[in-house]
């Protein structure tokens, strides 16, 4: 479930042209957000 998250990162990121750096920053944010604890995470429309 989180590689999936990760590759779909990966895959919007490929699919707006953006450069290798550029991938590995939305790759490293996407992994510092699953990595957040959920209590830190207000709940969605709060």
């Amino acid at each position: 479930l989180l590689r999936n998250k990760l590759v779909s990162t990966a895959r919007k990121s490929i699919s707006k042209n953006a450069s290798l750096s550029q991938l590995y920053g939305n790759m490293q944010e996407a992994y510092n957000q699953m990595q957040t604890p959920l209590v830190y995470q207000p709940p969605p429309g709060v």
